[in-house]
């Protein structure tokens, strides 16, 4: 048995590093919110196949090695994303443009393999850190997403795959999803949503960005860029160069992104809990006590973060519905 110390969504109620908790938080609520039309079977099945990839039991997949972009990051965004498709779903009475229990399934999975791109693949690739390949993981986890979707019931909505691409920050949505119906254009805007707030929203995010984020920002070199006469140009020294920017990045690119390009989805948010957002409120306390540590500037005060989660503590039988 693992002695890891649990750690829970922003509720406090859901285990972030158990696959089997969070599937049937899941379950739980997209069931109640579609009935019988909901296709819990595949849920089921996505997660024990995101479990497997992880701890390198999935064909072609060597395991997690990227210590911020782990399976508990996975799993918490795959969360977010169904509550705030049900936010959504519960408000379409008056704006008219439903999921329905497919849609809101396949945007579900895209939020669960939105990273999957990290993972190595076996052969050629096997002598690299999953961190150098940041820069292309949106297009393999792309990539990996269409071919799942088109092994499944939802293989219409392969093509889906390609609001991954709203994770990314080099990427305008508005160019990305202005191809797309109202209902597939929400879609990748909560995919977007949930990607950032999982982050953000989490009790570690600052430890995480000084002792995880850091590390695969040097190795996938995204530490620096080029300028147009080809000038190498450090945009993160240090981990606490990383952190001291940290603050204008929430308030110069993240809330602007969630506004402006995402329309503001996570106020579904409020709608799944009665009208609180304790995503957006967890965010914003992340960002106070950052704040607080860079006015001492004492980065001792740093608590350890807990251990990336790299592999699910499960037995390697299939993850079956509790």
């Amino acid at each position: 048995m693992s002695n890891r110390i649990p750690q829970h969504d922003v509720t406090g109620q859901i285990n972030l590093e158990n696959p089997y908790a969070v599937a049937q938080a899941i379950d739980t609520v997209l069931g109640a919110r579609y009935g019988a039309a909901w296709n819990r079977r595949l849920l089921w099945k996505a997660f024990n196949d995101v479990a497997r990839a992880f701890r390198g039991d999935y064909p072609g997949l060597l395991a997690c090695d990227t210590p911020y972009h782990d399976l508990h990051h996975t799993l918490d965004t795959a969360l977010v994303m169904a509550r705030l498709v049900d936010g959504y779903e519960a408000r379409q009475a008056e704006e008219g443009h439903p999921l329905g229990p497919d849609l809101a399934l396949a945007g579900v999975l895209l939020a669960l393999f939105h990273d999957i791109g990290f993972l190595r693949r076996s052969g050629a690739e096997a002598d690299l850190s999953g961190a150098a390949l940041a820069p292309h993981h949106e297009a393999r986890s792309v990539e990996f997403t269409k071919a799942y979707l088109m092994g499944t019931e939802l293989a219409e909505y392969a093509p889906l795959a390609e609001l991954i691409h709203a994770t990314a920050f080099h990427q305008d949505p508005a160019a990305l999803l202005e191809a797309y119906p109202a209902a597939h254009v929400w879609v990748g805007r909560m995919v977007g949503t949930a990607d950032l707030l999982s982050q953000i929203a989490d009790p570690f995010y600052i430890e995480k960005c000084h002792d995880f984020l850091y590390w695969e920002f040097v190795m996938g070199g995204l530490d620096r860029t080029r300028a147009p006469d080809g000038r190498e140009i450090v945009l993160y020294a240090s981990a606490e160069d990383l952190l001291r920017k940290t603050p204008g990045f929430f308030q110069g690119l993240v809330l602007k992104r969630l506004s402006d390009d995402f329309a503001n989805a996570h106020r579904y948010l409020k709608i799944h809990f009665g009208g609180r957002d304790p995503y957006m409120a967890a965010a914003i306390a992340s960002i106070s006590y950052l704040k607080t540590v860079l006015a001492k500037n004492d980065f001792s005060t740093l608590r350890d973060p807990p251990p990336p989660l790299l592999a699910a503590d499960i037995e390697s039988a299939p993850l079956v519905e509790k």
